[in-house]
């Protein structure tokens, strides 16, 4: 199983005709006059394949862990399935609000596959003057 195409944005818009995804605001840095601040919306865009012959018939996945750290605090996590629908890969979408940011730092956003750390991406917090 591999994790592909992992982005953090602030918006995401799945045009209903055509399914196709557009990510707005493709988060790499937050910066911020003065902490704490809280982050009301964001979104976790991945691509979820199957890499070997064994997973060819896997249709769904009930234990994907998503947590998120500041530097080395975890700040939020949830545990999610996942259906390829018959597919070789699916794509998913979370929706995560209510971030408190305290400090500057690395937010990391972490996947774990029944317990398997598989990939993780970041976003640097700075302060400006």
């Amino acid at each position: 199983m591999k994790i592909r195409n992992f982005l953090i944005s602030e918006r995401v818009i799945r045009d209903i005709g055509t399914n196709n995804i557009s990510l707005i605001n493709i988060l790499e840095n937050i910066s911020a006059p003065r902490f704490p601040i809280a982050i009301n919306q964001l979104f976790i865009y991945f691509q979820l394949a199957k890499t070997e012959d064994a997973e060819k018939d896997l249709q769904k996945i009930e234990n994907i862990q998503m947590q998120i750290f500041m530097d080395s605090e975890i700040i939020n996590e949830s545990t999610v399935a996942f259906d390829f629908f018959g597919r070789e890969s699916a794509t998913g979408i979370m929706n995560v609000g209510g971030l408190l940011l305290k400090k500057p730092g690395t937010l990391r956003f972490q996947f774990s596959l029944e317990g398997k750390f598989t990939e993780s991406c970041d976003v640097i917090v700075t302060q400006t003057a």
